[in-house]
Parts: structure tokens; sequence; C-alpha cells
């Protein structure tokens, strides 16, 4: 008998089948991790390390434990607010406000929105909020753009931080 005549032995099918249903798992396996590695870097703030980072559900908890609070809420999933959050973060940076100032990542979740919508009192992202006294004084709402002039004044006139007056002749 030739080569061209012989029938393939079953152990050669057996093999083959292996091999494409190895290479099968092994991509969606390479798959699904990539994905997994993907969404965790684009959740992570250009806050991360610089200011205290709260939890949607420890806000209520924080604000009762401090008299006096001045907190950021942004989402990290929102390339448009990421940008805002960078001249925050240059405001920050400036000001030596680190420990002075939290931040809630809501990450794109809606949950995490009805949960602000119950303790905060706007619903605006990026949104910067003042408590005095465990009483909400103000806000500084980023929905429009925010500005480090806006920001830096804003926080002058709540007495956050001293702001040098410019004199006009």
């Amino acid at each position: 008998m030739t080569r061209e005549t012989d029938p393939i032995a079953p152990k050669n099918y057996f093999a083959y089948i292996s091999l494409v249903l190895i290479t099968v798992f092994l991509t969606l396996y390479l798959s699904n991790a990539y994905n997994i590695k993907k969404n965790a870097e684009e959740s992570v703030s250009v806050l991360d390390g610089t200011i205290q980072k709260l939890e949607v559900d420890e806000l209520e908890s924080f604000l009762i434990e401090n008299k006096d609070a001045v907190i950021f809420v942004t989402d990290s999933t929102n390339e448009n607010i990421e940008l805002e959050s960078l001249k925050f973060l240059n405001v920050i940076n400036t000001y030596n406000l680190e420990s002075g100032i939290v931040y809630v990542n809501v990450e794109g979740n809606s949950d995490y929105e009805k949960e602000l919508k119950e303790i905060l009192p706007s619903e605006d992202i990026p949104n910067l909020y003042i408590y005095e006294e465990n009483e909400f004084t103000s806000s500084l709402s980023g929905a429009d753009g925010y500005s480090s002039a806006i920001i830096i004044s804003f926080l002058g006139s709540e007495g956050i931080i001293e702001v040098e007056e410019e004199i006009s002749e």
C-alpha cells in the first residue's frame, strides 16, 4: 500500500481535535485576561495616590464623622471628566491640598449615581462639594468645564485656600 491510500490513523484525528480545542480555549482565556486588565486600567483616576479616595458607600459615614469636608466627585471612565480632574489635580498640588480633600469615583456606574443623589445635593459629575459643620454650603459643578482660575476662585471664596488679590492700577 502506498501512503496515499493508507487510512489516517484515529490517533491523528484525536491529536488534531485536541490541538484545535487547546488553541480555542487559550485564545478565550487570553482575551478575557486582556479585557480584565484593560477595564482595570480604565477605571484608575488621575487622582489616585494623590488624595484620599472614598467609596460611595463610605461617603455618608465620612460626612457624619467629619464636620468640615471638601469632596470631589468624578468618573474615571469618562475621558472628558478625567481632563477636568487633571486641572483640579494641578490646583491640589499647587496649594498643597492633598490632605484636605477627598474624592469619590463613580466609574460610570449608574447605581453609584443613584446612591450619590440620596447623599449629595446635586447629580452633576464632576462636582466639588463643600460641607461646613456637617451642612452642605456650596458646590462647583464641572458639567460645563473647569478652569484652574475658576477652581482657585471658588476655593478662595469658600476659605479653603488663600488667594492673593491681583492689584489693578
